[in-house]
C-alpha cells in the first residue's frame, strides 16, 4: 500500500526519467550507463564524449550525470569545457541530474536502480 506522498515522491522520479530519455545523457562509465539501460535510458560514457565518438546533436539538451565525489565534479568540469567548446546549439544541464539524485538520496548514478524501482513497486 502506498500513500499520497509515495505517489508524489514516483511522480517526480518519473517526470525527470522522462525528461532524461528525451535528450543526451552522459555519464562516467559502464557501470553507470548498465544502471541506466535498467531504466530503459541510454547514456554515453564521459571518455566517449572527450574522445568524440559520441557526439550530441544540436538543438538537444546534454544531461551531465556525474557522481557527486572529487572524480565526478573534475569529470562534469572537464565535460563543460568541452561541450562549450565545440557547442553546436545544444543546451547543457548539470543541475536535473544533481536533482534526482538528491531526490533518491544517492551519491552516484550506479546506486540508482533500487531506489527507482522501489518507487515505483510501491505505487504500480
Amino acid at each position: 500500500m502506498y500513500d499520497k506522498k509515495d505517489k508524489e515522491y514516483a511522480g517526480k522520479v518519473k517526470k525527470i526519467l522522462k525528461t532524461l530519455s528525451s535528450g543526451f545523457v552522459i555519464v562516467e562509465g559502464a557501470h553507470d550507463i548498465a544502471a541506466l539501460n535498467k531504466l530503459g535510458l541510454k547514456s554515453f560514457a564521459y571518455s566517449q564524449v572527450l574522445s568524440k565518438q559520441a557526439v550530441p546533436a544540436a538543438e538537444c539538451t546534454v544531461y551531465l550525470l556525474t557522481d557527486s565525489d572529487k572524480g565526478g565534479e573534475e569529470k562534469k568540469e572537464k565535460l563543460l569545457a568541452v561541450l562549450r567548446e565545440v557547442n553546436s546549439g545544444y543546451k547543457i544541464d548539470d543541475v536535473l541530474g544533481k536533482h534526482l539524485m538528491r531526490l533518491l538520496n544517492i551519491t552516484s548514478i550506479e546506486q540508482i536502480c533500487s531506489p527507482v524501482e522501489e518507487i515505483l513497486a510501491k505505487v504500480n
